[in-house]
């Protein structure tokens, strides 16, 4: 049979059975579109991670100093590491493998200009920063060489700094502003980037640089420096350029090479691997879920050609009979499959261009990950189409070539072919719904490999909304663990000093914490669920042995524990007894324990240890916490807590706090918790609610305001697809109920010339639809639930044993998902029943009875 003419029977039987055909190919055209949407977005994703990762720079390294945690030559621990502009020098002289140095100084100070003043982060540069740190100018220039050599008074300003001072369409370049009372002159401003989502101290829309002479000048003592990116050579991995700055920067101060606490040290490649782990796995999930998809579509095919063989078994029988060989048979079938596939294809890949093109258009906000097209993603496409009709076809065309030309002159009845038995049915009922059932039963194991392959589709459909969604709030549970290590939802407060000026109060004053503060706000705000106090006793050195380590140590009370969110180990927590009577008790951390007692299973409570030289017994220590995502002063697994009272008494002259921690009542409304803080404060000790210097605060909150829209937006993107999935399916029974319809049209016409109702008609198709379904659902139901238990158990294994697979996230199983599944199954259920249900009620008596 010549090619062209096995398309035109391909196309006749399209256009015999327009409905059906019209079923067939929207399940392959939805296959190839979920294909494309979902790699699509899965490289969308990469991008704006990759983007927003890369606004603060690509592979590269930062450091700024630290303390020391153990002596050397003499030298004790607990010692400040504090890098200077020396260090720089020698390190790029004594540093082979780096290539460039971003010195900066990082101070917080108040900025003016009008009547508008805010609190923004200064930061001292030099020209490199802009490369280095990716800034583009919108407007003006950057900080030059010559602005540095002659300690000029410029200011480049971040895009928040602009808006927030001058206003969205204002060009302040030429404009004055002061900074911390000093006047600058503004020479250029920054191109937005509110996709950055890493960062180090502030986000650079909400910074203002100016030359590092000039702040060295005015803020420092003209060496120290505060924060310092590197960039390794092309083609030199970056842990050989930080093992290089350790030993210089080691030498130099006098410390240990492998003190882990004396520089905090950044390789960026090392998040990168990890994103690149996570949108490669993303993208592998999302493509297999896409394939499946396909292939769903691809057994509606095979389906409807295992149809298409029995209505042409006398057909075939007859070209057997003249001479047709079994090779031309499977060849026309396995033609027509691929024909019917590809034309679907065709479509769906035309549709799927055209979509992901149109999404380019929409005003999309630049949070939410705009699907990539690419040449990639065309070249599987067609792959896996190609993989789809040959699999589609190949099974009814070898079924279709190995009917003997006898029994199939024979045929009669579609879904028997001669010497085939009738099924006896499982019961015989004495009500009409027991005999309905029954009845679907008979029908279902009449044709087993019909069955099958339909109910495929809606235990696949089931299985993908689950797993989908499962993905959906894994992602936004990896977020919440991750972001919630330092307190699942918590601002931190810091006494500042007061620059606005309210009545007779003078300016300058110091706000300094007491438990009045801790009242009002637990008394008179509504926004805030919890309010507690800590000292900060910075970094005693603590001695236990042999061994000498500087550890950063903080005064709590109880509450400290469920507000940092840490758990304990052994032992206990610091409790309101240890208050009281001001004992020197201490709590610590899962990487503390460790280096000082050398192994992290050893019994600790109850051992001594001397901080500062003076005794205390440890009273237990907390589970670690691993890798953390956000850091602020130090490490979880690395701090120390100890009464709060005890604290004041050993380490402060007064009983001032050094911070407080908030706990807003909805995380999701913290700007409003952070407004009543203000006011509430700035009412107790005097000063405008506006005074950024008065008091400032710290929240991880921010970042899950910009996360919230991203897990929202994949969490309905990745349901949707499950659900356009399941209709796949539901349309898959749609398409083989119209066909038993068609099957059995003598039948429908003996029964109705006997005596049934339409309505008995319509039951029995309607019934057998919602069971096909639901067995289907059913079982798609508890393998969803398995694949999602069991991928949650094989990530988590995987993630603590490598902590570069970090940014893995595993699947979560939730009512609310199950609630959804089963929804969308009943629906699908009915709609893939209620069409066919209607034509065989409809049927006429007269036709049905003469179809032949």
């Amino acid at each position: 049979m010549q090619l062209l003419e096995i398309i035109k029977q391909a196309y006749s039987d399209l256009k015999a059975n327009k409905l059906r055909s019209v079923l067939t190919l929207f399940g392959i055209v939805w296959g190839i579109m979920a294909i494309m949407i979902l790699l699509g977005w899965g490289f969308g994703f990469r991008q704006m991670m990759q983007t927003g990762m890369s606004q603060i720079g690509e592979d590269l390294i930062f450091f700024s100093g630290g303390h020391t945690s153990t002596g050397v030559g003499g030298y004790k621990a607990g010692r400040p590491v504090v890098p200077d502009i020396e260090d720089i020098e020698v390190i790029s002289m004594l540093c082979p493998s780096v290539d460039e140095i971003n010195p900066q100084i990082s101070r917080w100070y108040h900025v003016k200009y009008g009547n508008e003043f805010r609190s923004y982060n200064i930061r001292g540069v030099t020209p490199v920063a802009k490369e280095m740190n990716n800034w583009v100018i919108d407007k003006g220039r950057f900080i030059t060489s010559e602005d540095v050599e002659n300690r000029r008074r410029f200011a480049f300003i971040g895009n928040n700094v602009k808006e927030q001072l001058f206003g969205i369409d204002a060009s302040p370049v030429g404009e004055r502003i002061r900074i911390n009372g000093i006047t600058f002159e503004i020479v250029g401003i920054a191109v937005d980037k509110k996709l950055q989502m890493s960062q180090i101290n502030s986000r650079h829309d909400d910074q203002v640089l100016v030359p590092l002479s000039t702040a060295q000048q005015l803020w420092g003592d003209g060496r120290s420096l505060d924060i310092i990116f590197v960039k390794a050579k092309e083609g030199i991995n970056t842990s050989q350029a930080t093992a290089e700055i350790r030993q210089v920067m080691a030498e130099r101060h006098h410390y240990d090479p492998e003190d882990p606490e004396a520089l905090f040290l950044l390789e960026f490649a090392f998040f990168e691997r990890m994103l690149d782990l996570l949108t490669l796995g993303l993208n592998i999930l999302l493509g297999l879920i896409g394939i499946v998809t396909l292939l769903i579509g691809g057994v509606g095919v095979m389906n409807i050609m295992f149809a298409s063989v029995q209505e042409r078994t006398r057909e075939i029988g007859i070209r057997k009979s003249v001479g047709a060989k079994k090779r031309d048979i499977r060849i026309q079938f396995l033609a027509e499959g691929l024909v019917i596939t590809s034309f679907g294809g065709a479509i769906g890949f035309l549709l799927g261009s055209a979509l992901l093109g149109g999404i380019h258009l929409l005003p999309l906000p630049p949070s939410v990950p705009i699907p990539q097209n690419s040449v990639l993603l065309s070249l599987v496409v067609v792959v896996v189409l190609m993989l789809t009709g040959v699999i589609s076809g190949y099974i009814p065309a070898k079924n279709a070539a190995n009917l003997q030309p006898v029994q199939a002159l024979q045929y009669d009845r579609g879904e028997l072919s001669a010497g085939t038995k009738m099924p006896k049915p499982l019961w015989i009922s004495k009500t009409l719904m027991g005999e309905l059932v029954g009845q679907a039963f008979l029908e279902m194991r009449t044709s087993k490999s019909r069955t099958f392959l339909t109910t495929f589709g809606i235990f696949w459909g089931i299985a993908a909304v689950i797993v989908l969604m499962g993905f959906g709030a894994g992602f936004q549970g990896f977020f919440n663990r991750e972001f919630g290590k330092m307190g699942e939802k918590l601002i931190f407060v810091y006494p500042g000093r007061i620059k606005s000026q309210k009545g007779n109060f003078q300016t300058g004053r110091q706000v300094r914490f007491t438990d009045q503060d801790i009242h009002s706000l637990l008394t008179y705000a509504n926004e805030i669920e919890e309010a507690i106090p800590e000292f900060d006793c910075n970094r005693p050195v603590y001695k236990y042995a042999n061994e000498n380590r500087a550890v950063h140590t903080l005064g709590v009370i109880p509450e400290t524990l469920n507000m940092r969110n840490y758990q304990i180990a052994e032992g206990r927590f610091i409790n309101q007894g240890d208050i009281n009577e001001n004992r020197r008790v201490c709590f610590l951390g899962a990487t503390i324990k460790e280096r000082l007692f050398g192994h992290a299973n050893e019994n600790i409570v109850g051992k001594s240890i001397k901080i500062k030289g003076i005794r205390y017994t440890v009273v237990g220590s907390a589970r670690a916490k691993g890798t953390q995502l956000s850091i602020f002063d130090s490490l979880d697994d690395e701090k120390a807590f100890i009464p709060i009272s005890t604290a004041f008494q050993d380490f402060s002259g007064d009983r001032y706090y050094s911070r407080l921690l908030i706990s807003p009542v909805d995380k999701n409304r913290y700007l409003q918790t952070e407004k009543e803080i203000r006011y509430h404060l700035a009412t107790l000790h005097q000063f405008d609610p506006d005074d950024r210097d008065a008091i400032w605060m710290n929240s991880l909150l921010e970042g899950t305001e910009f996360i919230g829209p991203i897990v929202l937006g994949l969490q309905l993107f990745l349901g949707g697809v499950g659900v356009v999935t399941l209709i796949i399916g539901a349309v898959g029974v749609m398409n083989i109920m119209f066909f038993i319809v068609t099957q059995r049209l003598r039948e429908i016409g003996i029964r109705r010339a006997v005596g049934a109702f339409r309505k008995h008609i319509f039951q029995q198709f309607l019934i057998e639809a919602l069971i096909v379904t639901l067995l289907g659902g059913v079982l798609g139901f508890f393998v969803g639930w398995g694949l999602n238990s069991g991928l949650n158990t094989l990530i988590e294994t995987l993630r603590r044993q490598n902590e570069q697979l970090l940014m893995l996230f595993a699947p979560q199983n939730s009512l609310s998902v199950s609630f959804i599944a089963v929804f969308f199954l009943v629906g699908a259920g009915f709609f893939a029943g209620i069409m066919p249900a209607i034509r065989a009620m409809r049927s006429n008596i007269v036709e049905c009875l003469r179809y032949e």
